[in-house]
């Protein structure tokens, strides 16, 4: 007879009976179901090893369908490669890496202060702009520049505003004649051409006109002005937004 091998080997213990002619089974054959536990934790219902092993593969395996569900929930997926319905550990891990840290190139610039985001590493960051993108919106600021034109033909009338920021502005200004000229007119002009409306006034006092802009940072605002027979006076030239006025720089040219 050929050796069994040791790994299948489930000793049961026996001797023979007193005629000789049998065997007593002194203990039977060990196997799960014969064997008891203490579990002095309570921590199972069973009583035996093979029911004990069996309520831990379910606990294992409802456990590893909580993970899958989680990592689905977090935009993941799981691969259950042979289709018998549980998850090895690789499949779980792989899960895990498939889930999406974050998205976009922002960085901490392009973000409004004391905002937190994250990008493609997903790393938590936190913004540290206080200019980005302001709406147009009636809170001006100080008046920034003014300025007169004694031509007849359009030329720069006030000083350059440099916008630091990009997003739309809102631009006030007030617009008067001389007393000899019969009108004034005047237009805003950004990085050297002009987009706003062209105006006109008829009075020596002020006319004010507002007009609403995009603009991207470091465009170049001004007035823009002529008299045909006098001259065109803009006066207190501001901007705009709908919160706390920003940090502008007036260009000197």
């Amino acid at each position: 007879m050929s050796d069994i091998a040791d790994s299948i080997i489930n000793i049961e213990m026996r001797e023979r009976n007193a005629s000789n002619n049998g065997w007593i089974i002194e203990h039977p054959l060990t196997i799960g179901e014969n064997v008891s536990i203490s579990d002095a934790d309570n921590v199972f219902t069973a009583t035996t090893v093979e029911g004990a092993l069996s309520e831990l593969f379910i606990y294992a395996n409802n456990g590893d369908l909580g993970i899958k569900n989680a990592i689905v929930g977090k935009g993941g997926t799981v691969t259950d490669a042979n289709g018998d319905g549980r998850f090895t550990r690789q499949e779980l891990e792989n899960g895990v890496n498939s889930i999406k840290q974050g998205g976009g190139n922002a960085v901490e610039t392009d973000v409004v202060l004391g905002k937190t985001f994250t990008n493609a590493d997903g790393v938590i960051r936190t913004g540290n702009q206080t200019s980005v993108n302001p709406i147009a919106g009636d809170t001006y600021g100080t008046p920034l520049t003014s300025g007169n034109s004694m031509t007849t033909t359009m030329s720069k009338v006030t000083n350059y505003i440099k916008i630091n920021y990009g997003g739309s502005i809102r631009i006030k200004y007030g617009l008067a004649k001389s007393q000899s000229a019969s009108s004034a007119y005047s237009q805003i002009y950004k990085n050297g051409s002009p987009v706003g409306v062209l105006r006109s006034a008829q009075l020596t006092t002020d006319t004010i006109f507002i007009e609403d802009f995009i603009c991207s940072k470091n465009d170049l605002f001004s007035i823009w002005g002529y008299s045909s027979d006098g001259q065109a006076y803009v006066h207190n030239c501001c901007i705009g937004i709908n919160t706390t006025i920003l940090p502008l720089t007036q260009v000197t040219y």
